[in-house]
């Protein structure tokens, strides 16, 4: 009886260990339970199977220091948000050196209003940064974008989508 117990409350779910005593806790008792829950969920295929073994934790990122002021910006897009005043993105852009972060509203994440705006209003007030970090976004991968940077002489430099300069 104590195998068709522990069949059947471990298989619904596969909980772990501890799991599998509480849940077998509240409505059996029998001398050794613990151990042999312990055993019986060691011994499950499917347990065994999905068990992470290792937990890889990758290093965190560097950036090399900027020197100058406005010389690295890292530009990001944020939305869907809720609509102001027909804007429902935001582009991002981040100064590596002094932090200073710009909010730029939006209509949309097109590549060709990403580049206007980033020509309007960061460029513009603050000067062409020689490095650019984006993430891998389709309208910093577009081909307009790509061929402002070619156009700007400036250097790009796309990241990972598992790191995020803003959190």
């Amino acid at each position: 009886m104590r195998r068709a117990v522990l069949h059947i409350l471990h298989g619904l779910s596969h909980p772990g260990i501890r799991a599998s005593q509480k849940l077998l806790a509240e409505q059996f008792v029998w001398s050794g339970m613990n151990k042999d829950v312990k055993a019986w969920a060691r011994s499950c295929p499917n347990c065994r199977w999905n068990k992470v073994q290792c937990h890889n934790k990758s290093s965190p990122s560097t950036f090399s220091s900027s020197d100058a002021r406005f010389s690295h910006v890292h530009l990001d897009v944020l939305g869907l948000l809720p609509p102001s005043n027909c804007f429902t993105y935001l582009l991002t852009c981040v100064d590596r050196y002094i932090h200073w972060a710009e909010f730029i509203p939006s209509p949309n994440m097109e590549a060709g209003t990403i580049v206007e705006n980033l020509v309007s209003r960061w460029i513009a007030v603050f000067g062409a940064s020689s490095t650019i970090m984006t993430e891998r976004g389709a309208q910093f991968k577009s081909t307009l974008f790509q061929a402002f940077l070619n156009i700007s002489a400036l250097n790009v430099l796309i990241q990972t989508d598992l790191f995020k300069f803003h959190g």
